[in-house]
């Protein structure tokens, strides 16, 4: 079990990939949503200019909507919520950068930007997100990836939650 305290009157606990906020601060309901994608058969073409994630599968949510194609968690309770996400991805080309972020409203989440560079041909990688960031009722978080130079991603594993 881990506690993860998102403010003074607030924290989160995580159960083997369920969050549950406890009470304080909001509405006093939970309030959060979870993303993965896994398997190594689902791949991105990028290039140098973000591409939303597609092929994610929402599950575990309550108070926050989620939907698919592209990934996006819709804010139904405002408020400061923590952002976390473990990728474990595959670079189709040798001396590649990937990067990650969140967008939010379309507009990148600047803080929440991180990179991975590959050395070799179909090596695959791991790096983590992970930030506070606040939100009203009704913004759209996405999770996009863009690489220095044309490549195909695959995805290894991927899973992201937002708890308030």
């Amino acid at each position: 079990m881990i506690i993860t305290p998102l403010n003074s009157t607030e924290s989160a606990v995580h159960l083997s990939g369920y969050a549950q906020g406890v009470s304080g601060g909001g509405t006093g309901q939970d309030t959060y949503g979870e993303f993965h994608d896994f398997g190594g058969s689902n791949t991105v073409a990028l290039t140098s200019s973000f591409t939303e994630w597609q092929t994610g599968a929402g599950n575990n949510n309550n108070n926050i909507t989620l939907s698919t194609a592209p990934v996006k968690f819709t804010i139904d309770e405002g408020g400061t919520y923590q952002f976390n996400g473990s990728l474990s991805i595959q670079s189709g080309t040798n001396n590649r950068t990937i990067t990650a972020a969140l967008f939010i409203n379309g507009v990148i989440y600047a803080s929440s930007e991180t990179s991975r560079a590959f050395t070799g041909s179909s090596t695959t990688g791991s790096f983590s997100m992970s930030t506070l960031v606040d939100l009203a009722v009704g913004d759209e978080v996405t999770i996009r990836f863009k690489a220095d130079l044309a490549v195909t991603m695959t995805i290894i594993n991927i899973s992201t939650n937002m708890l308030l």
